[in-house]
């Protein structure tokens, strides 16, 4: 769809950005996470002593699809399949032992782990449920907007076909479907180099420098026009992409009730993307279109 030359690489979130963390597991897990983990050793445990071959293949797969979902968000999915069985079957091995119990205790520990197993399930599903609420509010995201999606159709009707567009990879899907252009990255297809290239464009402090990045890149693609993207959402993330940008720079902002937008630390104040957002006049950088959850920028390279 996005017309690269390479093949695109996995999908990919900003989550994806910050370092493997072991609570990242609860993603999955929920609020259980030792009470998941133990249930999961147990059922990959009593799987191996069963069957070895299946207990290894089983292992493999949960350990590898395990270790993806900490450094990228979308292979929790893989790796829920593999946790829900090894979990069932902890379960299943812990009902079994209590059959060596007399009557009452057999009772006690299988109304036990039915009240657990509850617990643990609605915990793992529950982010599940969540991440489905807000999707269902997706227009209200600012991706999805009304405003987005006029700001989409102004591009594709106003600007050169073969127009590049540099952006944070949050729009990057949505310009080439909707506005059918280029972009440098997007959830596709992502390079450290361009992130950082990117990143320093819109959060960097260097007017100059962003243009010559820009530049770099029409050259590199042959484009007659370049264009900036910026969205509001970007304020939100405004801190990951100033880190990206490996400027070292504190930035954080906000909006106000009438949607004004607040720098919250003194570097926040630097930014192409605040000066820009603020309608302050930077050399090279020429607002051509803008609403209130995006501004369209052309650059002079």
């Amino acid at each position: 769809m996005m017309g690269y030359a390479s093949g695109p690489m996995v999908y990919k979130f900003t989550g994806d950005l910050f370092p493997p963390r072991f609570l990242d597991l609860e993603k999955f897990f929920g609020k259980y996470l030792i009470l998941g983990l133990l249930f999961l050793f147990i059922g990959l445990y009593r799987t191996y002593i069963n069957n070895k071959a299946f207990g290894l293949l089983l292992i493999s797969a949960t350990g590898i699809s395990m270790f993806l979902g900490l450094t990228r968000f979308h292979f929790m999915d893989i790796f829920s399949i593999f946790g829900c069985v090894g979990i069932g079957i902890g379960f299943i091995a812990l009902i079994d032992l209590a059959a060596k119990f007399d009557s009452r205790k057999r009772l006690a520990i299988q109304l036990l782990s039915i009240i657990v197993a509850v617990l643990l399930f609605s915990s793992i599903a529950g982010p599940s449920i969540d991440f489905i609420k807000s999707s269902r509010g997706l227009n209200d995201s600012g991706l999805g907007t009304a405003a987005m999606m006029e700001g989409y159709s102004y591009i594709r009707t106003n600007t050169a076909p073969d127009a590049l567009i540099i952006n944070w990879w949050d729009y990057g899907n949505d310009i080439g479907y909707r506005a059918q252009r280029r972009t440098v990255i997007d959830q596709m297809y992502i390079e450290d180099a361009d992130v950082i290239n990117v990143s320093k464009i819109i959060m960097g402090t260097s007017g100059p420098e962003g243009l010559q990045i820009a530049k770099n890149y029409k050259n590199k693609f042959d484009n007659p026009e370049v264009y900036l993207l910026i969205g509001k959402i970007d304020s939100r993330i405004g801190s990951i992409i100033a880190y990206c940008s490996k400027e070292r720079k504190d930035v954080s902002y906000s909006f106000d009730q009438r949607g004004n937008i607040e720098a919250l630390t003194p570097d926040a104040f630097e930014t192409n993307y605040y000066k820009l957002w603020t309608n302050q006049t930077v050399e090279g950088y020429d607002i051509v279109y803008a609403n209130e959850e995006m501004k369209l920028v052309k650059l002079d390279v």
